[in-house]
């Protein structure tokens, strides 16, 4: 599950759509601020919550199959507990990267996700790492 900065860079450096599960249109949180730093780096950033609001300038969305276009990174923020339906989401997504931000975990979907071939980055956050690895870079 370990994945390198090389990997991460790469990662990173070849996705365009995030979808972020649990996204709300709250500008105090903390998944809003790492939202609204992914969309001034130029990646489109769709919510996926069951409020049916707009975040960001985009309509939200109840699940990650709903995106209508190719899905990189599936960004989970807050709660573990709803893990293990993102990953089969993730799954019939053919998303190709499931990021679990810090605190969130959830070893069986974790397996799950990696044994579909989905790349897993656990315990990290997406703004932190953008800004260590790629921020010195051109995207």
């Amino acid at each position: 599950m370990h994945v390198s900065d090389s990997e991460l860079t790469q990662l990173m450096a070849n996705a365009q759509v995030i979808a972020a599960v649990g996204l709300t249109s709250n500008p105090q949180t903390d998944p809003y601020r790492v939202a609204s730093y992914q969309q001034s780096q130029g990646y489109r950033v769709i919510a996926v919550n069951r409020e049916g609001e707009t975040v960001l300038g985009h309509p939200s969305v109840q699940h990650v199959h709903d995106i209508q276009e190719p899905v990189d990174i599936v960004e989970v923020a807050g709660n573990s507990r709803h893990v293990a339906d993102v990953v089969q989401d993730a799954i019939r997504a053919n998303a190709k990267v499931l990021w679990l931000d810090k605190g969130v975990y959830d070893p069986a979907a974790i397996a799950q996700a990696e044994q579909a071939g989905l790349k897993v980055v656990s315990n990290k956050r997406f703004d932190v790492e953008h800004r260590r690895l790629l921020a010195h870079k051109q995207m």
